[in-house]
C-alpha cells in the first residue's frame, strides 16, 4: 500500500516539477540567465 502511494505521488511531483522548469525556461528571467553566460 505505501510502495504504491510513494510511486503515484513521484509521478505526480516528477510532472509538477517539469511544468515548473518548462515554464522558467521560457520566462525573462531564464532568458536574461543564459544572456549573461555569454556576455560574462
Amino acid at each position: 500500500m505505501e510502495q504504491i502511494k510513494l510511486k503515484t505521488f513521484t509521478a505526480e511531483t516528477l510532472e509538477l516539477l517539469e511544468k515548473n522548469i518548462n515554464a522558467f525556461l521560457s520566462s525573462e528571467e531564464a532568458t536574461n540567465l543564459k544572456i549573461s553566460k555569454y556576455y560574462y
